[in-house]
């Protein structure tokens, strides 16, 4: 089956700040979706994510209805 797929890699530099701040990810029903995110960060360096889904297109009565959601970090 196919999937839609996004893959995200990140260095933060010495003394750097790195915010990862998107938008929910929404499923329509039946959607498949995979991710990755890869983070290399200094020690003296900060990271903030932010990694949230919703439940799909409520409004459309899709709750909870797509196939597949896997997030890796």
């Amino acid at each position: 089956m196919k999937c839609s797929e996004q893959m995200l890699e990140a260095r933060v530099g010495s003394n750097a700040l790195f915010v990862v701040t998107p938008d929910p990810v929404t499923c329509f029903s039946t959607a498949r979706y995979s991710q990755k995110q890869v983070f290399r960060v200094l020690s003296d360096s900060n990271l903030v994510v932010v990694d949230w889904f919703t439940s799909g297109r409520y409004e459309s009565g899709e709750k909870w209805d797509f196939g597949l959601y896997k997030s890796e970090q």
